[in-house]
């Protein structure tokens, strides 16, 4: 046996290891259309609810599984609410404002940046909107507690959400603790987180010239032809 140090070599990999080596994108190279925005949200909160000991004390302990026979909690966006009507209470859809864009540059087409040499443009185009959390229960004080909990977790990491999945901004902008909501098969009462984001979606465009097939020159050939030149 040897005390002697046993080289260690770290193995070479690419700039971007892993997912984009498995064909996969990265979520900074993924544009946030709302399907993305949708999924980005719905999975927050459902990861939140899957913990019980995420919840704190008084919070009703409704726990979300993938399994809809036994999740305590309906949770996704607003785009299945109303296709399915879930008669579960109590139950999370996530909702999307309007987004606005808007050009950094003040160019419509939302040119940033070029390069002559490369034959590249940049694009970058800035969208701002909001999230709400709408929490339906068949009480108030459920409703109003369970919109408790989200509001306290979205607050408490909305610095980590935007570095996370590459927000310019995300933070908590309103709170409708109650908000009475039509009824349909049964009475139903609301509790509303609101979050306002901001981000960026850049790309770039390699411009591809024509191939040169042939050149014709003609300078000098008036003065050739008159004879002036022998």
């Amino acid at each position: 046996m040897s005390n002697a140090p046993v080289p260690f070599k770290v193995p070479g990999s690419g700039l971007f290891p892993g997912p984009v080596e498995h064909g996969f994108d990265l979520m900074r190279q993924i544009r946030k259309t709302p399907t993305v925005l949708y999924g980005i949200f719905v999975e927050l909160v459902q990861q939140f609810y899957s913990n019980v000991d995420n919840l704190a004390i008084g919070v009703p302990q409704k726990v979300w599984t993938p399994n809809k026979d036994t999740t305590k909690i309906w949770i996704d966006t607003e785009l299945r609410w109303n296709d399915e009507h879930p008669e579960q209470r109590p139950a999370i859809y996530v909702k999307l404002s309007p987004i606005a864009y808007a050009s950094l540059t003040g160019r419509k087409d939302a040119v940033a940046a070029g390069s002559l040499r490369t034959a590249e443009e940049d694009f970058s185009r800035s969208g701002t909107g909001t999230v709400s959390f709408v929490h339906i229960a068949g009480s108030v004080g459920e409703a109003c507690m369970l919109g408790d909990a989200t509001h306290d977790y979205l607050d408490a990491f909305g610095k980590q959400i935007r570095d996370d999945f590459c927000f310019t901004s995300f933070y908590l902008s309103g709170r409708t603790p109650l908000q009475e909501l039509p009824k349909e098969s049964k009475e139903r009462y609301g509790s509303v987180v609101e979050c306002s984001m901001n981000f960026q979606d850049r790309w770039t465009i390699k411009l591809e010239s024509q191939r040169l097939k042939s050149i014709t020159m003609r300078a000098g050939q008036r003065i050739l032809e008159s004879g002036i030149v022998r």
